[in-house]
């Protein structure tokens, strides 16, 4: 008998729309109007994907946690080789393409081999200025993955409480976060990862209740818009990364209801608009490589050097950041691809992979058994 698993196109929709949009929110950041004027992306639309893309692979990536599974050596090494493992992974191809474009530009390659080497070890979204080794690069989007690890460490070890329990103690993780980086900044991101539980937590609640959810849709959705409403014109500066919500209950409040609107859209398109929906699934399968590979060009590429000539070349048009968060996108999935053909590569960044083969090795044993018997 066949085990295998079913996949939830809503799912990896909304992972693939929360992934193409750090890559266009990452675009806004370097390629900004007040700094292209006439050619960079307007100021409003990273503080917009800001009130949805974490809040939203958090959310899915707790709706696809066991939240009852206990703290166990087996869930430490399944943690470590899904999380930190691509992690490992991603931040030497960080250290190695940042040390080859020195050499190419006539720099210092140790320097940034060095440099990145303690950004990886630090593995920070960002320079905080209470960290405990001060003045440290900042690995960047990568964060993610070891916030990940110790996000699912959290939960297994909160895993026999009750739903009381579990509940306080995720409130708990989010207020640890967000009071623990007023005093000081812990490495490879901890706090991040104890209050992305807490996100984590929500995506849980919206699997285990889904039939009380689905039977109010309407009114759920319509006071989620309403939050995510409140976000983008009161928020947008939050930073799951570094803890900080400087609109408080409305930047949280806001990323859930974005995240929940996001999840029904994906719905829609998943039942309505099949081509658009099988190329974003493809996307959300694959969301994994997409998202370290773009880490790492964004870490690595010299943006300094190709936006000036972008403009120089091709004029400054309102839409040119449009052609570079799309050219980006291309190149990101063509590194995807490359990943896809290396073996070694493959089994550590495209999981549903390894997964099929395990299943379809069952498979075959199962059936050896039963001609055997």
């Amino acid at each position: 008998m066949s085990t295998t698993t079913r996949r939830i196109p809503e799912l990896d929709i909304a992972r693939a729309i929360a992934v193409i949009a750090i890559i266009v929110y990452h675009t806004g950041m370097v390629f900004s109007e007040p700094l292209y004027p006439g050619a960079g992306m307007p100021e409003w639309l990273p503080k917009f994907l800001d009130t949805f893309h974490l809040y939203t692979l958090f959310i899915v990536s707790g709706y696809l946690t066991n939240f009852n599974r206990p703290l166990s050596g087996s869930l430490v090494v399944k943690a470590a080789r899904s999380a930190l493992l691509p992690y490992a992974i991603s931040c030497l191809f960080i250290i190695g393409g940042s040390a080859a474009w020195a050499c190419a530009l006539c720099t210092d390659p140790a320097e940034q081999a060095q440099r990145w080497f303690e950004a990886s070890l630090w593995g920070a979204g960002a320079q905080h200025p209470l960290a405990l080794v001060p003045d440290l690069e900042r690995i960047g989007g990568i964060w993610f993955l070891p916030a990940l690890f110790w996000a699912k460490l959290y939960i297994g070890a909160t895993a026999k409480l009750g739903d009381k329990g579990k509940l306080v103690a995720m409130l708990a993780a989010l207020a640890f976060g967000m009071v623990s980086a007023n005093y000081v900044w812990l490495p490879l991101s901890i706090q991040s990862g104890i209050a992305g539980a807490a996100f984590m937590y929500v995506g849980w609640l919206f699997r285990t209740h889904a039939d009380a959810l689905a039977a109010r849709r309407i009114p759920v959705t319509v006071v989620s818009a309403g939050l995510w409403i409140a976000a983008i014109a009161y928020g947008g500066n939050s930073s799951i990364a570094m803890c900080a919500f400087p609109a408080g209950i409305i930047d949280i409040a806001g990323g859930i209801g974005a995240s929940w609107c996001i999840l029904r859209a994906s719905a829609l398109i998943a039942r309505h608009a099949h081509g658009l929906s099988r190329a974003l699934e493809c996307a959300g399968r694959n969301t994994l490589p997409l998202f370290a590979l773009h880490i790492v060009e964004d870490n690595t590429l010299p943006m300094w050097i190709i936006l000036p000539t972008l403009i120089t070349s091709c004029g400054a048009h309102p839409w040119s950041w449009v052609a570079l968060a799309c050219a980006r996108l291309l190149f990101d999935a063509m590194l995807v691809g490359l990943m896809y053909v290396t073996p070694l590569l493959r089994t550590v960044f495209f999981p549903h992979i390894r997964v099929r083969l395990r299943e379809r090795a069952a498979t075959f044993w199962s059936s050896l058994y039963a001609a055997s018997e």
